[in-house]
């Protein structure tokens, strides 16, 4: 007879544990909260220690006694090491584990040295090979899990200034590869989320506390965002996130080794650059660009 259906659900998570690096804002945050939403306990990582207090305080009583963070750098073998000690103490157990903090130095290849370079190396892929085999121990244990690697639609169609985040972000697609061969005899599931353009507002304060020059700048995200996909809405945290959870549930235990892209159709948009709705959305935000410039550097 037929194992029943996995079906996702708002309780499939309860007495599992996972780890999120970048968890303090954006995708990682989203991805936070949803486990927690789902009974999960959750270790996450980020570099900004005031809005992981924040993320924490935000947060019912019970939600905050399934969180343990840590104010970190992920590129530091150490720290990764660390963290995966804390959260198997505390929890009991790791059940899988989400790679999703980011680097992206945004220099020219003439700008670029090799400190910055590695450095996205360090965060975007070899942070995701380090936790892979510091979780390999706990997979054992507790037969099987999941591994989800956070990419960017940046790896597959890329700008000028890219050089370090395109190559490491694709390099992660490969290593999503390479483990879901590897581990596949351990039930541990290894796959790939490729994000689009998504409103995260990345550094940026609370809106109530924004400055004009502020906002300015985030309606250019919001106007790039809409207008660099077919889907007629702007890309949100949580429809990443709410794939980042399927790939972790059980609802996906026969996808490993695959990358799902999550991106309003970007990756898939061929239209001329003719189209009338994307000339109007270019002059309004050369418009607002030049508004912004208006405030010099403030």
């Amino acid at each position: 007879m037929a194992e029943p259906l996995q079906v996702f659900n708002q309780s499939c998570f309860a007495g599992r544990a996972y780890g999120v690096t970048g968890g303090s804002r954006g995708i990682g945050r989203a991805v936070v909260q949803g486990l927690l939403d789902c009974g999960a306990s959750v270790m996450t990582l980020a570099r900004d220690s005031a809005t992981l207090e924040r993320l924490e305080a935000s947060l019912p009583d019970e939600q905050r006694a399934r969180l343990l963070w840590r104010a970190a750098d992920v590129s530091y073998a150490d720290v990764l090491r660390e963290a995966v000690d804390a959260a198997g103490e505390k929890f009991g157990r790791m059940d899988g584990w989400v790679s999703n903090a980011m680097c992206n130095p945004g220099q020219s290849l003439a700008d670029h040295d090799e400190s910055s370079f590695e450095q996205a190396w360090q965060v975007n892929t070899l942070a995701a090979w380090r936790a892979a085999k510091l979780l390999q121990p706990h997979f054992e244990r507790v037969g099987g899990g999941a591994l989800v690697h956070v990419s960017s639609v940046m790896a597959q169609q890329t700008v000028p200034n890219q050089t370090a985040y395109t190559s490491s972000k694709a390099a992660l697609e490969g290593l999503t590869r390479a483990l879901a061969v590897e581990l596949a005899t351990l039930r541990v599931r290894v796959n790939t989320v490729v994000a689009g353009f998504v409103l995260t507002y990345s550094g940026m304060p609370d809106r109530e506390s924004w400055t004009e020059r502020e906002r300015l700048a985030a309606e250019v995200v919001e106007e790039v965002n809409y207008h660099s996909h077919p889907w007629p809405g702007a890309g949100m945290p949580e429809d990443a996130a709410a794939t980042v959870l399927f790939l972790l549930s059980d609802a996906a235990r026969f996808v490993t080794g695959t990358t799902l892209v999550v991106d309003g159709g970007m990756t898939v948009d061929l239209r001329l650059l003719a189209d009338t709705r994307r000339v109007a959305a270019a002059q309004r935000i050369g418009q607002l660009q030049q508004k912004q410039e208006e405030f010099g550097d403030e």
